[in-house]
């Protein structure tokens, strides 16, 4: 059988008399000149006749010679050994391939460091412009990085500040100041949204540098001394005001809403504020009932004050439906008479506060429930009282020392 040229789509040839086999079409033509002399390296193409030393080449110039041939096929061929010769290259000479990597990157590296030397100023503001139209952008792939190398970036972070402590700290001051409000709020909602991981952190850190915080307090003291000594002062007077305000206890009512308040929460009532508020209709004769203090004096909370100053109803004022009635005297009951009726039994631990001598409530407090089967048996028993050991619910315990 004839051969088939590489490549053809055509039918084979017989190179016997260079006629086309298949059809019977009678078209001939020269499609062997490797006999020529001078020309033992070349080859033909079946569609023009040219000689050529490369087929793709040839091809890629003659457009019309591409319906002879399977130029796909070709072209890949001759990727493959294009390929084939980088990879043996490569092996062969990889050492060297090396070394010549290495000094372009060197030499590249070498220039952009000098480039960037020269141009530090019109770099950095080209960065800056890129960064205010790209700020979004910029932002989100900077938090990714940040995401993926977090513990070397942290550690980069750390070596940077300490090796350029006051720089840092000199640029983070004069932020803070440029941007006072914007810091501030930005601290106080992150504290918000990560209480219990901010009080855990400063915890840890106080007691691992107890020693070190103790120091820097003693030293900042001594050298504010005055400043320390005013804050002192100040605390001192405030500490004063407030203890002088709670001292005699709420004992003085409002005029409007009949709460008890602290000498700091309410405000004396002047002929003159009265005049003025009853010059709109009599407004405070409606508004108001006089109950004067134990010391004489008519008051009025700050919250009714206002609205009365305003000619308008206090919202928590009696007048709006909010006055208590008055405790019958049935229900004015001793200490023995509450206990008999409670639906609930508490028990628990009171103890005094340091500082206020306030009541206050230590360790558990226990709430025992009754019902009302067993409230009712307790009223009926109430002429059995006193009530002798065996119903009284008493359980008798002996202690013995130890030793």
């Amino acid at each position: 059988m004839p051969p088939l040229v590489s490549g053809s789509k055509r039918p084979r040839i017989d190179n016997s008399t260079d006629v086309l086999t298949a059809n019977n079409s009678g078209l001939q033509f020269e499609c062997d000149r490797n006999n020529t002399p001078g020309n033992k390296d070349l080859k033909n193409c079946h569609s023009c006749g040219k000689s050529f030393k490369n087929l793709k080449l040839h091809l890629t110039k003659k457009p019309a010679c591409k319906n002879v041939y399977d130029f796909s096929s070709i072209e890949a061929e001759s990727d493959l050994r294009i390929k084939t010769r980088q990879t043996v290259y490569k092996e062969k000479n990889r050492s060297q391939i090396n070394v010549k990597k290495k000094e372009y990157r060197e030499l590249k590296h070498d220039k952009i460091t000098e480039y960037n030397s020269a141009n530090k100023k019109k770099i950095r503001k080209n960065q800056e412009i890129y960064n205010r139209k790209n700020k979004d952008k910029v932002r989100s792939r900077q938090e990714k990085y940040n995401r993926e190398n977090k513990d070397e970036v942290r550690a980069r972070q750390e070596k940077y500040n300490r090796e350029n402590r006051d720089g840092v700290r000199a640029r983070q001051e004069k932020n803070n100041c440029e941007n006072k409000d914007e810091v501030r709020a930005r601290q106080e909602k992150y504290n918000c949204e990560n209480k219990d991981e901010v009080r855990a952190r400063q915890e840890k850190y106080n007691s691992e540098n107890k020693d070190e915080l103790r120091e820097k307090q003693r030293k900042y003291d001594t050298e504010n001394k005055e400043k320390v000594r005013e804050k002192q002062k100040k605390h001192t007077t405030v500490n004063i005001k407030k203890r002088a305000a709670v001292r005699n206890g709420p004992i003085f009512p409002c005029l409007s809403c009949y709460r008890l308040l602290y000498s700091n929460g309410v405000r004396s009532v002047s002929d003159k504020f009265k005049e003025n508020v009853n010059a709109n209709d009599n407004f405070y004769d409606r508004m108001v009932t006089e109950i004067r203090a134990t010391d004489g004096q008519i008051y009025l909370c700050h919250t009714c004050h206002r609205s009365l100053y305003k000619t308008k109803c206090p919202s928590m004022s009696t007048k709006n439906g909010l006055s208590i009635d008055e405790i019958p005297s049935v229900l004015n009951l001793s200490e023995m008479e509450s206990v008999l009726i409670a639906k609930n039994i508490l028990f628990f631990k009171l103890f005094k506060l340091p500082k206020t001598r306030w009541a206050g409530i230590r360790d558990k407090l226990v709430n025992v429930p009754i019902n009302d089967n067993d409230l009712l048996k307790t009223l009926s028993n109430l002429t059995k009282l006193p009530r002798g050991p065996d119903n009284a619910g008493l359980l008798p315990v002996k202690i013995e020392k130890e030793g």
